[in-house]
């Protein structure tokens, strides 16, 4: 299992189009993706999962991936 931390710093959050661009970009892999936010896990291959975090600007979120299949992460 691997993880990464990350400060969203962009205005608006994870809103619909950059939730989306992360969602396109875990399913790209077989391995479960799971983004977590303010002690709540979500499926990053799920938009809805996403979304319905709300993670706003000056956030912190941790990426977590089950099996090493993502080159450097």
């Amino acid at each position: 299992m691997e993880s990464r931390e990350f400060h969203i710093v962009a205005e608006t959050g994870i809103h619909a189009r950059p939730a989306t661009l992360l969602v396109q970009a875990a399913s790209k892999f077989s391995s479960n993706v799971t983004l977590s936010y303010q002690g709540k896990d979500v499926n990053l291959k799920s938009i809805m999962g996403v979304m319905s975090l709300g993670v706003g600007q000056n956030a912190d979120v941790k990426i977590i991936l089950l099996s090493r299949t993502i080159a450097g992460f």
